[in-house]
């Protein structure tokens, strides 16, 4: 067998035991709602009856993802004024799409909210995309979409 095989071959087993089947919402790192965590900027709100980019929308809205030891929770601010917090259930536990990188956050008053997030190389330039606080997701009333960039 010529070297070159050889090393070929070693390197498919080698590979194939690093992509291991991972548990639903993990992706090598761990689970892919770590992503969400920091402080976010809305700059786009899309709604059924257009799109108001950072310049129309009459508040500047800051989301602030993270975790005081005890909760998982998302801060929203407005106008550097904490106007909601929702803490994050633990049952059911965030549903999460490693692939997709989207995540399902169920919060402890019963609302739910739709994260996808776009990742680049550079973690300032990270994108997040998320529904309203809902009931139910997919209802007529879960229209809206709020799109972030990553500030810290």
């Amino acid at each position: 067998m010529k070297p070159q095989t050889v090393f070929l071959f070693l390197c498919i087993i080698f590979l194939s035991g690093c992509f291991r089947d991972l548990p639903e919402g993990f992706d090598a790192g761990g689970p892919v709602t770590r992503y969400l965590g920091g402080r976010w900027l809305l700059v786009k709100i899309v709604t059924p009856s257009g799109t108001k980019n950072e310049g129309q929308i009459p508040y500047r809205e800051i989301l602030e993802r993270g975790n005081d030891n005890s909760n998982d929770y998302d801060k929203v601010f407005r106008d550097d004024s904490l106007v909601a917090t929702y803490i994050w259930s633990r049952v059911p536990a965030p549903k999460s799409d490693a692939r997709e990188l989207t995540t399902i956050v169920t919060y402890q008053n019963g609302m739910k909210r739709y994260f996808k997030m776009r990742q680049t190389f550079s973690p300032k330039d990270d994108r997040l995309e998320a529904s309203d606080y809902v009931a139910e997701l997919n209802a007529p009333v879960d229209t809206i979409r709020y799109h972030y960039i990553r500030i810290e």
